[in-house]
Parts: C-alpha cells; structure tokens; sequence
C-alpha cells in the first residue's frame, strides 16, 4: 500500500513539473514525508532541475512546513539558497505575491541583502496588519541598510507593540546614516527601555549625533540612564573626549562631574591641557574642584604642576586631598621644591598642608619632605597619634621599604601609649577611592570603624552576613546605583534596623523622590564634612 502511495505521489509530482501546475505540486508536496528517503531524494534530484520560479516555492513550502524533513535533507534548504542567489527576482516576485511562505521570502532578502526588493518589502510595511510579518520587514530592511527606507522604519518607533518599536530602533541603527539617527534621537522619552535600546546604537554608530545624544544624556534626570550612557562614552574612548571637553563651558556644576568622571575613566592625556584651564577658571563647586584633581590623578603625566600645588591652598579640605592624590601620581623635581616651601613655615597653613599630605597617603611626598624639619615633627606626632589604623599602616611600610627605621620606631612608640578604641562599624560604598579615603579619615574622627567599599556588588554581599550601625551610599556609580543598593538593602533590613543615608553630588529632584521609595532614612550632599556626617549620623538615632 504505501508502495503504490509513494509511486503515485511521485508520478504526480513528475506530471505537475512537466507541466508547471505549482498549485497541484504543492498539494503532493504536503505528502513528501510519506514516501522512502531513497524517494525524496529523488524528487529533489528532480525539483533541482527544473525551473527556478517553480522550484523555489516548492522548496520554501518544504523549509518552513517541513522542518523535520529539511533536518534530515540539508540538500532542500541548500538548494533553495542556491537557486535564489543565482535568481533573486524570485524572492520579490513571490513577496509580491503574498504567499504564505512570505515571513521566509522577507527573511531572506535581508539574509541576500537584495537592495532592489526595498520597494517591495516598503509595500509590505505599508499595507499590513501582522505584526510577526511587519517585525520580519522592518528587521529586513535594516538588513539591507537603504536609506529610503529610514521614514517608513521610523513610523514604527512608537507603536503599541514593543517588539515592533525594538526592531525599528535595531533597524535604524544598522542602516545607520544621519538622519537615521535623528529619528532615533526623538525618539528618545519616557521609555527607560527604549531608551537603552537607542544609547546602544549611538554606542555603536559613533558618529557625530550618536555622540552628542550620549553626551546630551548625561544631563538626564534618570541616574540610570545617565550611568549607562557614562559607561558608554568611557567604551568609546579617546573618540569621544572633544565633545565632552566642551561640556566645560557649559554652567553646569552636575554635567562638569559626570563629564570629569568620564574624561578619568577614559584615561586619555588629550584631556589634560582643557582640564588645567577649568581649574585655572576655579570652579565655585567645590565637588567640581574635588572631581578635576582626581581625574587629573588618573591622566598620564601632565606639564604644568603648578595647577596641582595650587590645589593644596582649596578651602575645601576634601580638595586638598585630591590634589594632593594628584600631587603625588606627578610627582617631580619642579613639585618638590614648591611642596618644601609649602610645608616649611609655622603657621596653620603649613601644619594644614602637612596634614592634608599625611591623610591623602602620599609615599612618595612624606619621604622627600622628611627632610624639612616641620614637617618631620608634624608627621611624626600626626602619624604616631591621629590617623587612621590603615593610614599608619601604610606609612611604617613605606618607612621600612625605605630605611627610615628611626622615624618609624618615633611612630611605633606613640602609637602604643594610645590603641585606638573603635566604635560600631560605618559602611561606605563609593566608587572613588578618594572618596573612600575621606569617608576613612572623618569616621575615624568620629570613633566609628570604616568598612569600605569601591565597588557596591561587594558591599551587597558583605550587607549579606553583617550589619553596620550605619550605611553610606554614593548615588552614580557603575553597573549598580546608589538607589539599587538601597532597594537590595531593604529587603533585608528595615529602617529601623540600618539607617542608610544617601551621600551625592547632585541635589535632583527625582533622584531624591527615588531614593525616598527606595527607603533612604537620611540624604546630604557632597562635598560632606565631619559635622554634616555627624549631623546625619544623630538625625537617624
């Protein structure tokens, strides 16, 4: 029986080839499965040979009904790829025509990049309602890259279906061209998603409107949409750094500390000729004076040191230790001469600078100036007597790496006549280390033990085990934000159990209605002191 089934169906197939009757050859087609593997070999032998405009419906009928026969007959999905290759009117013939293997035919003139189906494929878009079809279209003709294609694609931005919208953002993206890019730079809004999807491709298109919409980001309310467009701008490098260099002249405190942020992370020492002119400017902000010296520390060497000595004179102490971060990164002959008379006089000023140099645990410094005799009384008694555990730590090694074995003994006896009796631990996430060595020196002053961390995952996961009396939060950090580091805390402890104040640079709004959801007990801004610290601290008892 299925001998005379498998010889009818052949024969039919045969007579519908001779003949061309595509409609009965579609119908026998559907009973391929049913005759021997010897036999359906031999009618692909067969269908390879005839004509390609019959052919390759019949083929593209067995690939997308028959997947189970094309797994077993790579021949058939070989062949109808041959046979269009050679033959690719056929794909728009047949998308014209609408056949129900049409979602197959639009797939592969963006697979062909067959530039001439665009016409069709724009008609496709235009008049139908199926939204699998019109994602197919749309990601198709992205394929294809034709520009006249750009305001059908971009109609489709704020449809209703998002996978629609997310296709036409992809699509804009790899056709690429200015006006491209324009359509997705309005198209830009309320969407956080959307909007992720577009940074993306401005990340990877890098022309100039790319460029300038992540940098225009960086103003953006959203702290997570400002932190993924920073990360991007730091992928982007060196490509990047001129247009940012013009957010200085800007009068924007926020955008100076998101555009510092992103100039230290690229790294680039193009950045540093426009970075010692805004400090010339003196910016009023001091988190703004703050962020240019640490960047500057992170810079490659620079000429014009005097920029950084001026740094130590800041009425802000948080300042000063930057530049003297900075300082020490640049350390040379011209610095040492202007560090020496700094530090050399009586005065309070001196004793300040002297103090400030200890905190930012600058090696290289303290060794040079031990040979000024104020300032080896001033880091003797300092050392010996206030600083933190770490900080002292630090300094006898430096001593013992560099035979100074009497000054470190001077330092080892004052200690022991004072151990420090710490009080509960402060938890402090902020991804400058700077930073971290201010929040180290003012909880030490407070009495508290500073349990510090750069990078908040591993804060979380510390959170997991221990609990501080207190937790400190940046607000733009990489990967997590301060407000994600809240939410994750929460679920774990209420306010009642962990105060959690949020420490930020920025005074916005919707930042802070976020951090309020999110279950912030306490929010004050940076540049923060012992006495607003503290403030804080009782604002939570």
């Amino acid at each position: 029986m299925n001998h005379i089934k498998s010889e009818h169906i052949i024969k039919e197939l045969l007579f519908n080839i001779k003949h061309k009757d595509l409609i009965k050859a579609r119908l026998v087609i559907e009973h391929i499965e049913m005759i021997s593997s010897t036999e359906q070999r031999r009618l692909l032998y067969e269908l390879n040979k005839c004509d390609d405009d019959f052919a390759v419906p019949l083929l593209a009928i067995m690939t997308v009904t028959k997947k189970n026969l094309v797994s077993k007959h790579p021949a058939i999905k070989e062949a109808l790829l041959d046979k269009i290759l050679m033959n690719p009117q056929i794909l728009i013939t047949e998308i014209k025509n609408r056949t129900p293997e049409l979602i197959l035919y639009i797939q592969l003139v963006g697979d062909f990049n067959i530039d001439s189906a665009v016409p069709a494929l724009i008609d496709v878009i235009t008049e139908s309602q199926n939204e699998v079809i019109l994602e197919k279209t749309i990601l198709s003709l992205g394929e294809i890259g034709c520009q006249e294609s750009v305001n059908n694609i971009s109609n489709f931005l704020r449809h209703k279906n998002q996978k629609l919208v997310f296709g036409a953002v992809l699509a804009l993206g790899k056709i690429g061209t200015s006006t491209a890019m324009q359509r997705l730079a309005e198209r830009l809004g309320d969407d956080e998603r959307v909007n992720v999807q577009i940074l993306n491709v401005f990340a990877h298109v890098q022309d100039q409107i790319s460029l300038q919409k992540l940098n225009e980001t960086l103003q953006y309310h959203s702290a997570h949409l400002r932190n993924y467009a920073l990360s991007k701008l730091i992928k982007i490098g060196s490509k990047a750094i001129p247009m940012l260099l013009e957010n200085f002249k800007q009068n924007d405190p926020d955008l100076h500390i998101h555009t510092l942020t992103v100039l230290g992370n690229i790294g680039d020492e193009s950045a540093t000729l426009a970075l010692r002119k805004f400090i010339l400017s003196e910016p009023k902000d001091p988190n703004v004076r703050f962020l240019a010296y640490e960047t500057l520390q992170k810079l490659p060497k620079f000429k014009g040191s005097y920029v950084l000595a001026n740094g130590l004179s800041d009425p802000d102490n948080n300042v000063r230790l930057a530049a003297a971060r900075a300082i020490e990164k640049n350390y040379n002959d011209i610095l040492s001469t202007g560090m020496k008379n700094l530090v050399s006089g009586d005065d309070e000023e001196s004793k300040n600078i002297s103090k400030v140099i200890i905190d930012a645990q600058t090696g290289k410094i303290c060794l040079d100036l031990l040979s000024i005799p104020q300032f080896k009384k001033i880091f003797v008694d300092y050392v010996g007597n206030q600083v933190y555990i770490d900080t002292r730590k630090f300094y006898i090694k430096v001593l013992d790496k560099n035979n100074q074995a009497e000054i470190r003994d001077d330092i080892l006896k004052l200690s022991g006549k004072k151990p420090q009796k710490l009080k509960k631990q402060v938890c402090a996430v902020d991804d400058s280390g700077m930073i971290l060595k201010i929040y180290q020196k003012v909880l030490h002053g407070l009495g508290y033990e500073p349990v510090l961390f750069q990078k908040p995952e591993k804060a979380l996961k510390w959170l997991e085990s221990n609990k501080p009396a207190i937790l400190c939060t940046d607000l733009n950090m990489p990967n997590i934000t301060g407000i994600e580091v809240i939410e994750r805390t929460r679920i774990k402890y209420s306010k009642k159990d962990l105060p959690i104040i949020l420490v930020t640079t920025q005074n916005e709004l919707t930042d802070n209605d976020a951090a309020k959801n999110a279950g912030v007990t306490e929010i004050i801004n940076k540049p923060f002191t012992s006495e607003k610290l503290k403030a804080a601290f009782d604002r939570t008892r």
